[in-house]
């Protein structure tokens, strides 16, 4: 997801500003599940700035950056009514397209001294995804925050639902409410090295709270470090670690109750001790070769590259490798049980001669 725009945006800096701390700027992450209230956020903070509500910041530049506003335009050129498919690879484009233009005006910014905010609003529920702006803030040398949107999720799905009966100008933006629930469950929690905060925006936000993150957050002065990064590296390989044993919990399960279904239907000549042995034992190695599996995967190293364009250990599988799974172990058992079949054959002649 990461354009090559900003593979090296310390590149576009002056070469000798590139090492400065520039606190006249902010980079704000809003994040959230959708409909969490994280455009609502960030319309209300244009607004106080822009009025002069919130005293000393009342002329500070907020520039909001929607990964839903970038979508709608895109969304508009299509033709005809897009696909789930084709509406997530837009919603890819649209996220690339939000980054690209954040790094430009960040870069064309950077010489001046006046105060701006570039506020980012998008759900961000994934490490890696956030990870792309931690890194933009720490080579660009700004103040970086990331606030988060929280919000009940059956609230959510509630507003989310009334955008199908807002007409057509944001019904598209309409998410499953399976997906939003699946989001708020592998939603990555923050880190102190990501300067988190968080907002109830379950009720409507007050100018106070707005006027209280933008003073900590300039005044806090906190660019991300190096070493801020090295500490995202164990989360990722904690969170694969953690993924890796689910997944193999789960295709336990999935061969233990298959075990049981095929020792019910069995002939009742078999040997059934001896088949569930070797059963259990067909089990244990497609277990084993699963985590051989996952293990030589992650086992490539975590270097710079491999931080920036991975998902950070925040993988997930789906019901078809479940599914391939079970087939090779139903291929193994099928072959114990024709050799049983044949056995049986061999011991019942035997009997007659």
């Amino acid at each position: 997801m990461t354009p090559a725009a900003i593979a090296s945006p310390a590149a576009q800096l002056p070469s000798n500003k590139s090492n400065a701390i520039h606190s006249n700027i902010l980079l704000l992450l809003v994040t959230g599940l959708p409909a969490s209230g994280k455009s609502a956020f960030c319309e209300r903070l244009k607004r106080c700035t822009h009025s002069g509500a919130i005293g000393p910041f009342s002329n500070i530049d907020i520039r909001v950056y929607s990964t839903d506003s970038i979508f709608d335009e895109l969304y508009s050129q299509c033709q005809s009514k897009l696909s789930a498919e084709q509406s997530a690879e837009l919603l890819k484009t649209a996220q690339s397209q939000l980054i690209t233009h954040l790094c430009t005006d960040i870069a064309n910014h950077h010489t001046k001294n006046d105060s701006i905010c570039f506020v980012v609003d998008d759900t961000l529920y994934h490490r890696s995804q956030r990870h792309s702006y931690f890194k933009l803030a720490r080579d660009f040398q700004i103040c970086f925050r990331t606030l988060v949107c929280e919000c009940p999720v059956f609230t959510c799905i509630e507003r989310n639902e009334s955008r199908l009966y807002s007409g057509t100008k944001i019904a598209h933006l309409f998410v499953d409410d399976k997906q939003i629930l699946k989001m708020a469950q592998a939603f990555a929690r923050l880190t102190e090295s990501e300067n988190p905060f968080v907002i109830s925006t379950k009720q409507p936000i007050r100018e106070k709270q707005l006027l209280y993150l933008l003073k900590e957050s300039f005044d806090s002065r906190f660019v991300p470090s190096p070493n801020a990064e090295i500490e995202l590296v164990k989360l990722r390989k904690c969170s694969r670690e953690q993924v890796a044993k689910s997944f193999v919990h789960q295709l336990d399960c999935l061969l233990r109750k298959e075990v049981g279904v095929q020792m019910q239907n069995i002939s009742e000549n078999v040997n059934r001790k001896n088949v569930a042995q070797k059963f259990n034992q067909i089990r244990q190695d497609v277990l084993e070769e699963t985590r051989k599996t996952i293990s030589n995967q992650h086992s490539a190293g975590f270097d710079q590259a491999d931080i920036e364009s991975s998902r950070e250990g925040e993988e997930t599988y789906s019901e078809a490798q479940f599914q391939q799974l079970l087939d090779i172990f139903r291929q193994r058992t099928t072959q114990i049980l024709d050799q049983q079949s044949e056995y049986q054959q061999i011991f019942s002649l035997y009997k007659q001669q």
